[in-house]
């Protein structure tokens, strides 16, 4: 099962939208998503939001995360060895308020080695490839000190 979760702030209608896409293609595939405000109906089950031990039970029996880059999601996918796949938010789209995800994944994304898609072309073909591939691999030595400092960096409004 994939769990898609695109955050609860803003609609992200691109990531919702390429999911929907590619799950048309593979019907066989179980798709739930969690897709806050977005104005994209997709056809896979979801709900706005869920919330607490709801979240939790969706993102333990995942096969698959899909999200966007939201720190929380990235860290607790690395924590699990849940296989993930990120889409950051675009200031320029209309998808947030700036670019800070774009930040995330470039700093964050080469500790971790990221499966980032930054186009719905490149989330088809991530969704493509064997789910295993995208395991967020953990840091060793000095990198684990980064990913602390990393996100002690960040913003409390950038950690949501």
């Amino acid at each position: 099962m994939i769990f898609v979760t695109t955050g609860t702030q803003l609609p992200f209608d691109r990531l919702v939208a390429g999911v929907d896409a590619w799950q048309a293609r593979h019907a066989n595939v179980e798709v739930f998503g969690q897709i806050g405000p977005s104005r994209t109906a997709p056809s896979f089950p979801y709900v706005d939001y869920l919330r607490g031990r709801a979240f939790e039970q969706r993102m333990q029996g995942a096969d698959l995360v899909v999200s966007h880059a939201g720190i929380g999601t990235i860290l607790t996918c690395w924590s699990l060895g849940k296989p993930l796949i990120v889409m950051p938010r675009r200031h320029d789209l209309g998808e947030h308020r700036n670019d800070h995800q774009l930040a995330t994944v470039a700093h964050l994304g080469q500790v971790l080695s990221l499966a980032v898609a930054q186009s719905v072309e490149e989330l088809d073909a991530l969704l493509s490839r064997p789910w295993s591939e995208h395991v967020p691999q953990r840091a060793k030595g000095a990198a684990a000190g980064r990913i602390s400092d990393f996100v002690n960096a960040l913003p409390p409004a950038a950690r949501a």
